[in-house]
């Protein structure tokens, strides 16, 4: 099942949410991934995030075109502040008894071992406080938690020291755009394969690697299969996870040639990348 994050179609989603899904649908896409804010009302936030009165008004357009909320972000902190734990599992209960949701991803852009503990704890903790209601708590990486760190006496990534730390009931969305511009994307969903939910495909050009996931220029991105990530290779390996479950999410943050042509050419290209020989 392929999805489309709704980060990158914070134009076309402003412009008018129906049409936005039904193109996708129109393409081949049969799920989408919100990005929520858990507060009642929309305001001015921007329309790529999904308050719990605009997911109320997403659903019955998904339920129509036949699509699905596989997975859905959640923004529960950012760097050391975070959301109080009950606030954000009497959210993640709400949206899952409302809306079906079941697996909720966070990311925190940590860089060193203060982070990933206090990540980790946050993570840990949401991760007990749902796991009677069906749900789960999933980490999305960026490009920062492959910051080297040293812990007595170690050296390891922060996303590795993560890991080892937080909750067994914690799972893993990787960003395999995200690793590909610090790490090796192959082998660290390799190494972490019983713990991914799903995956995000993003991709990068040659040369992206002077950017950061803070920097982001709209010419580091191409649509999936056109770049240097090594998508291909990861998606001959589906059958290494036991929980994917087919959850495939194209997540392009910007685009330099219209969001929608791209998205149409990472969904061509994408089931050709699955074709069986």
């Amino acid at each position: 099942m392929l999805s489309v994050q709704s980060f990158c179609l914070k134009e076309e989603l402003g412009q008018d949410l129906e049409k936005t899904i039904r193109q996708l649908k129109e393409i081949g896409y049969e799920g989408f991934e919100p990005l929520l804010v858990f507060d009642e009302k929309q305001g001015k936030k921007p329309a790529n995030l999904f308050s719990f009165e605009r997911l109320a008004q997403l659903k019955p357009i998904l339920d129509s075109c036949g699509m699905v909320i596989p997975t859905a972000h959640a923004g529960i902190g950012f760097g050391n502040f975070f959301m109080p734990t009950k606030r954000i599992i009497s959210s993640m209960r709400r949206a899952c008894e409302e809306y079906g949701i079941r697996y909720f991803v966070v990311g925190g852009l940590f860089k060193n071992a203060r982070g990933a503990r206090a990540w980790a704890k946050v993570c840990s903790a949401v991760a007990e406080g749902i796991k009677d209601y069906g749900c789960t708590i999933v980490y999305h990486n960026h490009d920062v938690e492959f910051t080297k760190i040293n812990v007595k006496g170690r050296t390891l990534t922060a996303m590795d020291y993560f890991m080892e730390i937080v909750s067994p009931l914690v799972m893993l969305q990787p960003d395999i755009g995200w690793v590909s511009n610090a790490a090796d994307e192959v082998a660290f969903v390799r190494k972490y394969a019983d713990r991914v939910i799903s995956i995000h495909l993003k991709d990068l050009k040659q040369g992206s690697r002077q950017y950061i996931a803070t920097n982001m220029p709209a010419e580091m991105f191409t649509a999936i299969g056109d770049g240097c990530v090594r998508t291909k290779e990861v998606l001959d390996m589906l059958d290494i996870f036991p929980h994917l479950e087919g959850r495939l999410v194209v997540d392009q943050d910007k685009s330099t040639v219209g969001m929608m042509k791209d998205m149409a050419r990472s969904y061509e290209n994408i089931r050709a990348m699955l074709a069986k020989d």
